[in-house]
């Protein structure tokens, strides 16, 4: 048998995006997120916050990225909020609420039609 040491654990996931123009979506998640471009391809490109990657993929098609979501944990969703509306690109249907699941949360959708949900647990 093997000790909880040696268990498999799973430690980060990197969403992997998608973008009909890799250098507009570098410019909406650079000034108005506040991302830092990690790296750039032809076809590809990472951009990365604090201890999140996001990684984008070039496509024609728009429909791929309306279809498409992930959720990211944050530390003091309330200045997050703030500094997003501030940016103005909180969804207009997306604004901070708790939610009954206990986080709360926020949404917002890229020029592409990704959309992020920034959450952070409720305490108990």
């Amino acid at each position: 048998m093997t000790s909880t040491n040696d268990s498999p654990a799973l430690t980060r996931a990197i969403p992997v995006l998608a973008s009909t123009d890799l250098d507009a979506t570098q410019k909406f998640y650079g000034q108005r997120l506040r991302f830092e471009v990690v790296a750039t391809y032809d076809d590809y490109a990472v951009l990365a916050r604090d201890g999140i990657q996001l990684h984008f993929w070039l496509t024609d098609d728009r429909a791929i990225a309306e279809n498409t979501a992930c959720r990211i944990d944050v530390r003091g969703i309330e200045a997050l909020y703030a500094e997003m509306e501030a940016a103005g690109v909180v969804h207009p249907a997306g604004h901070l609420q708790h939610q009954p699941w206990g986080v709360s949360e926020f949404h917002v959708i890229d020029e592409d039609g990704n959309a992020l949900r920034f959450q952070e647990r409720i305490p108990a």
